[in-house]
């Protein structure tokens, strides 16, 4: 299905970069293709960015405003993925970026990537994507039931915002789990929904 639907993306005109290189040194990173990561605090509740904030700050949506759709395949995120289809990076803090730097991880040269997706993404510049992301980073919630010497002397429960948090879960569930391989639940502890995120898989 997901193929099927990619293949017909493909299909449309598409319309080359002006003096684009189709040489396989230049880079390229999965992760607009493919991750999701949605924050809680330390910024707006439900913002959604693509990569750690540290290395690439644009969030392209936030997921108690839009559906996981809209936020997926928003204006930001799509100048994101032309600044990596057409080598620029302009959004990536490359000096900072340890993936770019040393050229691993989900970056790596166009001529050496293998994925039959990824491929047809980069042949095509296609920056709409008619699948939904694949890798989901859930730290909306911040809650911690472990009160480490080395991070802090106290637990922290996020139950002030529960009903933010299991609004955005429930729209993650409804929306966006189906296609995903990968759900990674901030690690700081048992957070506030984790029995019901379990539950899900």
């Amino acid at each position: 299905m997901i193929w099927s639907l990619l293949q017909k993306a493909v299909s449309a005109p598409t319309r080359r970069r002006p003096g684009s290189r189709d040489d396989g040194d230049r880079l390229f990173c999965s992760q607009p293709f493919s991750r999701f990561e949605i924050l809680g605090g330390g910024g707006q509740r439900g913002d959604v960015f693509f990569c750690c904030q540290s290395w690439l700050p644009k969030s392209i949506g936030n997921m108690k405003e839009q559906p996981v759709e809209q936020v997926w395949n928003s204006r930001a995120a799509r100048d994101i993925r032309r600044s990596v289809l057409d080598g620029s990076f302009r959004y990536c803090k490359a000096d900072v970026c340890p993936y770019l730097q040393r050229i691993d991880g989900p970056v790596q040269r166009v001529k050496d990537v293998e994925d039959d997706r990824l491929r047809e993404i980069i042949r095509n510049d296609i920056t709409v994507l008619p699948f939904g992301p694949s890798d989901i980073i859930c730290c909306f919630d911040q809650s911690c039931n472990l009160s480490c010497p080395s991070c802090r002397n106290h637990i922290i429960m996020e139950t002030a915002h529960a009903g933010a948090i299991f609004d955005i879960q429930q729209r993650l569930e409804n929306e966006a789990l189906a296609e995903a391989r990968l759900l990674y639940i901030t690690g700081s502890g048992m957070n506030l929904n984790y029995f019901e995120l379990v539950r899900i898989n």
